[in-house]
């Protein structure tokens, strides 16, 4: 699966919904979502949390020209386990229950 991240001070960083307060992410454990409703941004629609993957660095890249800040942005490859797929969504996201940063895969991250 691949995934979006902000680079903060070299650590990947989510763009949104943080874990346990913090935007930033550890690399090489897995990291558990926190399962809450959140609203979607576009349209207020309520969803179900958990981390934004995408089959494909095609998908990937398609789905980031909706950002306007693509100020260190990155495409990163991730391990994602317990996925289902985020209704209501144009673009073909997967919600993952958990997820894993390898640190080999963040030192290729390709900018969006």
């Amino acid at each position: 699966m691949f995934r979006i991240f902000e680079e903060v001070n070299g650590q990947p960083a989510t763009l949104f919904h943080g874990v346990k307060g913090s935007r930033k992410l550890p690399l090489n454990i897995w990291i558990k979502s926190e399962t809450k409703m959140v609203k979607e941004g576009t349209n207020g629609t309520l969803y179900k949390s958990g981390f934004h993957v995408l089959s494909s660095k095609e998908d990937v890249v398609k789905f980031a020209k909706v950002f306007k800040n693509r100020k260190n942005r990155f495409i990163v490859k991730v391990d994602a386990l317990n996925l289902r797929r985020k209704k209501n969504s144009k673009s073909p996201i997967f919600l993952a229950k958990k997820m894993r940063i390898d640190q080999k895969d963040w030192e290729k991250r390709i900018p969006i």
